[in-house]
């Protein structure tokens, strides 16, 4: 199951392409909760719950969106109780879904957050030919003094902010990545689309459209799955086994085309934790505008980072006086700031991640008992008491959730 498979045409019935999505969502699960790792009832439900959100996030980019009237989706594509792709604990992701043959305006003004940027994609998962468009940092437009600006979105080249579209692509996914760095501090960047040349324009599918996005919906699903769990499997390999970093430095090439962002540098394990085990991992602080380590489930479903710390960022760190980063994976909280709480989970997958920078060493992981925590950390490492990280936990969830307006 850890192959990309290529899809055939779509069928020409609603009753055929009904059938067809629903052996796709239900052979998916049923495949995916059969794996020998994931018999434990914590870690069925967890499966469950992926095919589910996935059923979701398969409406919202292929039968939701109309690229005549587009809007940017916020609360509904990856937001806190949508965690499927691996979304980053840090960003608020928007996405909006145009068709490379029109004109659009995308106003706005900017936050105060870290740095908003704009990734292009031909189709998303489920899209047979997902290929990626182009990058864009919002701070390299021209913005006005207080933050506002407005870009053309088009196939011809037009004066002043211009984001270029490929006219071949009727299924063009912008993903907008509004990155923080102080949760409680900054704001978030005002954004609006629309479509403004004079071409008819519709809010209603053709039966022959439906049928296609109801495909790619389906195959949503299943690639989603395939690409996480081959993933999973590609670290593995990479690292010689479980519990080990294998370090990717930067995404470019055929990554690229697979949702990576082409700023990025990533570190990832597959960890895999018994009670009574940690899992102590050590890293030079990368040189880069931004940086965080981050727990998901083995299919890339992020682990709740509301009401539980399963990420840090460097501005969330404390970094230990030898000038090094430390964290601590556990089931049970071991009094060390930097602990990343797995959420009861046996297993998962842990994604160190930077951004327009490089790190000098990679993290480096040790599985040790609890017991033996201390042994493996500097003397003046950060600590908290159970009060201290209940407070933490309060001001963490009141700030994460109103970066989505709750």
């Amino acid at each position: 199951m850890s192959e990309i498979t290529q899809a055939p045409a779509y069928p020409a019935s609603f009753e055929d392409s009904w059938s067809e999505y629903h052996a796709y969502v239900e052979d998916t699960r049923k495949r995916l909760v059969a794996r020998p790792e994931l018999q434990t009832p914590e870690m069925q439900a967890m499966a469950n719950y992926a095919i589910a959100s996935l059923v979701a996030g398969g409406f919202q980019f292929y039968l939701a969106p109309r690229p005549d009237c587009p809007i940017f989706y916020r609360d509904a594509v990856w937001a806190p109780l949508i965690p499927w792709g691996g979304p980053a604990s840090d960003m608020v992701y928007r996405w909006g879904f145009l068709d490379g043959r029109h004109d659009y305006r995308i106003t706005g003004k900017r936050g105060t957050v870290l740095f908003t940027d704009f990734h292009l994609f031909d189709g998303y998962f489920g899209a047979e030919t997902m290929r990626d468009l182009g990058n864009f940092d919002l701070d390299d437009f021209a913005l006005e003094a207080d933050g506002s600006f407005e870009i053309i979105a088009s196939p011809r080249p037009q004066p002043g902010n211009w984001m270029k579209l490929d006219p071949t692509c009727s299924n063009i996914a912008i993903q907008m990545r509004e990155t923080w760095w102080d949760w409680a501090n900054e704001t978030g960047t005002q954004l609006h689309v629309e479509r403004i040349d004079d071409e008819p324009r519709t809010m209603l599918w053709s039966p022959e459209e439906f049928r296609q996005r109801l495909h790619w919906a389906g195959r949503l699903v299943e690639q989603t799955i395939l690409r996480a769990l081959g993933y999973g499997k590609m670290v593995r390999k990479m690292a010689g086994g479980e519990n080990i970093f294998s370090q990717v430095l930067g995404e470019s090439g055929e990554n690229r085309n697979f949702g990576a962002s082409p700023r990025a540098g990533y570190a990832c394990a597959c960890w895999n934790l018994e009670p009574g085990q940690a899992l102590v991992i050590e890293s030079a602080v990368p040189q880069a505008r931004y940086w965080s380590l981050q727990l998901t489930s083995p299919f890339w479903d992020t682990l709740d980072f509301n009401h539980h710390q399963t990420g840090l960022n460097g501005h969330q760190v404390r970094i230990d006086s030898d000038g090094k980063v430390r964290f601590v994976i556990a089931h049970t909280d071991p009094g060390i700031h930097n602990w990343l709480d797995p959420m009861g989970l046996p297993l998962g997958q842990c994604m160190y991640r930077w951004y327009d920078g490089t790190v000098s060493g990679g993290p480096q992981a040790k599985l040790v008992p609890v017991s033996e925590i201390d042994a493996h950390l500097p003397a003046d490492t950060a600590r908290v008491n159970g009060d201290e990280r209940k407070a933490a936990i309060r001001a963490r969830s009141r700030a994460s959730l109103a970066r989505w307006g709750f």
